[in-house]
């Protein structure tokens, strides 16, 4: 008979690196310090690693955007590369290559609000997920909005009252409110149609008139701006 030797199959351990950050979402306060925790898994004992590079970058708006690099780390000549703009504000907590490769970050400014990803290369650990991006979201309370009118306050006129803070994080939400000339509180105008800021007056005549004030809010505080309406006749 034909004899076959009997053959042990190895099984080789597939590699796999995983990234994560735990919240979605990390709210700071603008011109406060923020933790952006992140850390890597891998099969690679981390004593055994002969080679690691982390990457933390700021993420476009746009998918089609590039990224804007915040540092660069390489192991094992421990290099740190920082972007000029976040010279100063940005180190990791501990050492990255025992697996923590959190960042702080400090004097929050509203240009770093937006997604940050973490990433993490390990050679011999090509598979699985090396990177986890989290949505860093500056706080500002909005400015206090300027108030204005487009169009003649004349009978028949439509006329639009215009609201909008400059700064607001995130971006605030817009209510205008109106009282008639004796100071009584009313619901709008008939026809009238308020979207992101903007109320638009139609068919107005001296029943328009009275007090407007815009309300500027978001999860902060609010600011407010007004405007007094006098609907004069047609010249």
């Amino acid at each position: 008979c034909l004899c076959f030797p009997f053959v042990t199959p190895v099984l080789s351990a597939a590699l796999a690196i995983s990234v994560s950050i735990p919240k979605e979402v990390y709210e700071v306060a603008r011109g406060d310090n923020v933790t952006i925790p992140c850390s890597f898994k891998t099969t690679v004992v981390l004593s055994q690693i002969k080679a690691l590079s982390v990457h933390w970058a700021r993420l476009g708006k746009h998918p089609e955007d590039p990224a804007s690099k915040i540092l660069d780390f390489y192991y094992p000549a421990n290099e740190l590369d920082i972007n000029a703009k976040y010279e100063g504000r940005v180190g990791f907590l501990s050492k990255p290559e025992m697996g923590d490769v959190s960042i702080y970050l400090s004097k929050v400014t509203l240009e770093d609000n937006g997604f940050v990803e973490c990433a993490v290369n390990i050679a011999k650990d090509k598979d699985g997920v090396n990177t986890h991006a989290t949505n860093l979201l500056v706080l500002v309370a909005p400015s206090k909005p300027l108030c204005s009118v487009e169009g003649k306050a004349e009978y028949g006129q439509d006329i639009m009252l215009k609201c909008f803070s400059e700064e607001g994080s995130p971006p605030p939400i817009y209510k205008w409110t109106n009282y008639d000339v004796r100071n009584t509180l009313r619901p709008d105008p008939p026809k009238s149609k308020e979207e992101n800021g903007m109320l638009t007056l139609v068919n107005v005549s001296s029943d328009t008139s009275g007090f407007f004030i815009c309300t500027s809010s978001n999860k902060i505080r609010s600011a407010s701006c007004n405007i007094t309406l006098a609907v004069m006749p047609r010249e």
